[in-house]
């Protein structure tokens, strides 16, 4: 059933459903759905369909060509596109209705107005769309604010349409990882991570903060690299990956995730040597580039002074240096920064870290440990922290994560493997990353890479409901 659709056809589809669905759902939320009636479906969701997948082979063959006609694969997309965007929307517009959602309450007024981080990103982008400048607020990582200033002037300025079309936007990203998932590893890897995407997405969505530019960028380059690796297809490779450069750039976060996905792809992409160096010479320009454009841009519509790109690094590093403090600490050991002008803080700064190395050169070296040590023994107070009360559960993550690290055990090289493998480099690197951006962010660091976090789960339950369905296969 409408597996001969016309790939034109499918686009129309597709743009037609994401311009009518939220206009549609806006009219009419609350009369006919809420946020906690969807939870409830997810819930039974997350329980009938891997109930169904493992007790598939005893439905009567009559009726499983019947099910298989009607959810054909396309079919079966399409449902996954309405799936996000019920949960996305669901959750913007209860935020709308009820005037906060489980947290982040500080970057909102009344679930709607910038406030506080938010409205700094917000003010930036507004001058640049009547002034033709950012802020110095906003220069310490630009690209948020000038993807925001772009849709605030389609909008003329219309909060609430800018705020719909960032949900548009991050709820499409969601769907092709959702996609590219449910291709290679079938429907429940598809759901999972739409729905664990969707819920980190949750405390920043009606916001205009950094958070949902980088998790759509880190999205869209999970989705690529998804395709690039099973089809083995480098020029997607290098799209994604430049994309994902420019996700972290929009939301400063796992950095080391880049060079551990450029070293396993070196292999992978590999043709008569042990690894492809045109490749990875390639990959370095393409991500020096895409870690530019942010200071480039700010060269072209950025404050004429009064600002330092990337500057709040410096106030992680000397937490670093003494052994592993929250970033303000330096605040409290020296006050007398906060009277200097923005722009000569970051050199004051990293002047103190030199003294601090020098008086103690173990510090960071200390500080590096205790935090990959506690990011180990503690992956759920960051990478997988998400605000749902049936999510919250440390099992939920633990069971599948250790499916899909079974994969590896009398392991062999596939399309899928390198899928796997490719996860398990980038996670690697996430936690490269941490000591680097641990503090008051949270799991918001993660943004741009926390699609590599899901993915691992999702494909772990999908390999975990296909033992457990051969296994009762065998029983029975």
């Amino acid at each position: 059933m409408f597996d001969n659709i016309n790939p034109y056809l499918k686009t129309i589809i597709f743009l037609a459903f994401i311009c009518i669905f939220p206009l549609l759902f806006k009219a009419s939320y609350l009369s006919i759905f809420s946020f906690s009636f969807m939870e409830k479906g997810l819930i039974a969701l997350l329980i009938g369909l891997p109930i169904y997948k493992v007790f598939e082979h005893k439905v009567p063959l009559e009726q499983k060509k019947k099910i298989d006609h009607y959810f054909s694969d396309n079919v079966v997309i399409f449902l996954l596109l309405f799936f996000t965007f019920l949960v996305n929307f669901t959750c913007l517009f209860e935020k709308w209705a009820s005037g906060d959602i489980t947290s982040h309450s500080f970057n909102t007024i009344a679930g709607i107005l910038p406030f506080k981080d938010a409205n700094g990103v917000a003010s930036g982008a507004k001058d640049l769309v009547e002034f033709g400048n950012l802020n110095s607020a906003t220069s310490r990582r630009p690209i948020a604010a000038l993807c925001y200033s772009f849709l605030l002037s389609i909008t003329n300025q219309n909060l609430f349409n800018t705020l719909m079309i960032v949900a548009v936007l991050v709820s499409s990203s969601i769907f092709f990882v959702g996609k590219a998932l449910y291709h290679y590893f079938g429907v429940i890897a598809a759901v999972v991570g739409i729905i664990m995407l969707s819920y980190f997405y949750l405390p920043f969505n009606g916001t205009l903060l950094t958070e949902p530019i980088g998790l759509m960028y880190g999205n869209i380059s999970m989705a690529l690299f998804l395709i690039a690796f099973y089809e083995k297809k480098a020029n997607l490779f290098l799209l994604g990956l430049f994309v994902l450069t420019i996700g972290i750039s929009a939301r400063a976060g796992a950095f080391f995730a880049v060079p551990a996905i450029i070293l396993y792809a070196t292999y992978h992409f590999r043709d008569k040597h042990f690894v492809n160096f045109k490749l990875g010479a390639i990959s370095l320009v393409l991500v020096f580039i895409a870690l530019n454009m942010a200071p480039l841009l700010l060269k072209v519509v950025g404050p004429q002074e009064g600002y330092v790109y990337q500057g709040n690094f410096s106030y992680k590093l000397y937490g670093m240096v003494v052994g592993g403090e929250e970033w303000d600490y330096i605040l409290k050991k020296h006050p007398e920064i906060s009277d200097l002008p923005m722009q000569e803080r970051p050199d004051y700064i990293y002047s103190l870290t030199s003294q601090a190395f020098k008086a103690n050169p173990f510090g960071i070296v200390k500080s590096i440990f205790k935090d990959i040590w506690f990011i180990i023994t503690n992956p759920f107070a960051f990478l997988w922290n998400l605000k749902s009360q049936f999510l919250c559960n440390k099992y939920f993550f633990l069971v599948p994560a250790v499916f899909f690290f079974l994969q590896f055990y009398k392991f062999k090289l596939s399309e899928k493997s390198a899928i796997s493998l490719f996860l398990l480099f980038g996670l690697l690197g996430v936690i490269a990353s941490y000591p680097f951006v641990s503090g008051s962010g949270g799991y918001r660091v993660f943004a741009a890479t926390i699609a590599i976090n899901f993915s691992i789960i999702a494909i772990g339950a999908s390999f975990m409901v296909s033992k457990i369905k051969e296994y009762v296969a065998e029983e029975s």
